[in-house]
């Protein structure tokens, strides 16, 4: 699960140092931000509903849906105040991007941390055979 957001921010990498000029690395970028935001929502939305009992599916994936929808309006609006800033857009969004590549290491780090911390839970809550 923390690969998602580890590709994603591996993708924005080139899109932090974008100039005037060929789109290669535009493309480049988003097609793996793109790739790693894919695996990010898939598995999220199937967590979501295997994370509540199978009578609450509905409401675990309304609640997915809300949250990122509200999480994606948010970002948008972040990052257009920021890429909208002085030097023009260009320089505006080399700006805005590194931020976004510092959430997404810190959400691969947060999973890894989690996932960790649940895995030794369960282990030390199992009773001996």
């Amino acid at each position: 699960m923390a690969t998602g957001p580890a590709v994603l921010a591996a993708g924005l990498i080139p899109l932090a140092l974008l100039s005037p000029g060929p789109l290669a690395q535009l493309v480049a970028g988003l097609v793996v931000a793109c790739a790693g935001a894919g695996v990010v929502n898939a598995t999220l939305r199937r967590e979501a509903v295997a994370s509540v009992p199978p009578s609450d599916a509905g409401a675990g994936s309304g609640i997915n849906d809300t949250s990122r929808y509200v999480g994606a309006a948010e970002g948008v609006a972040v990052i257009t105040v920021l890429a909208l800033g002085p030097g023009g857009l260009l320089a505006g969004w080399n700006v805005a991007t590194p931020p976004v590549i510092g959430l997404s290491l810190a959400d691969a780090a947060a999973v890894l941390i989690l996932q960790n911390a649940d895995t030794r839970r369960r282990v030390a809550t199992e009773e001996p055979a």
